[in-house]
């Protein structure tokens, strides 16, 4: 979904003004920055949202690919958050 207004009213519910948040959504700075970021995820072979990825400078470990509680999260991020100090 990629529906400015139906963003606008969900920032509205968080006390974030709707024409500044419409202007910051459109912006060629938040747009180039998503792009970053989506192109970035595909560096690191993610492929289903949501992924959970833990990244130190040049090391990265999937943590998870979809939904998964949030004590299975912590455990995994445990778990794996050693092998990026190595």
């Amino acid at each position: 979904m990629n529906d400015v207004e139906v963003y606008s009213k969900i920032a509205e519910d968080f006390g974030i003004d709707s024409d500044s948040f419409k202007k910051e959504f459109s912006s060629k700075k938040l747009i180039d920055l998503t792009f970053k970021q989506f192109n970035f995820a595909s560096e690191l072979d993610v492929s289903s949202y949501p992924s959970l990825i833990l990244v130190n400078n040049a090391k990265s470990t999937l943590v998870s690919s979809g939904y998964l509680p949030f004590e299975e999260v912590k455990t995994r991020i445990e778990k794996n958050i050693g092998s990026l100090t190595k």
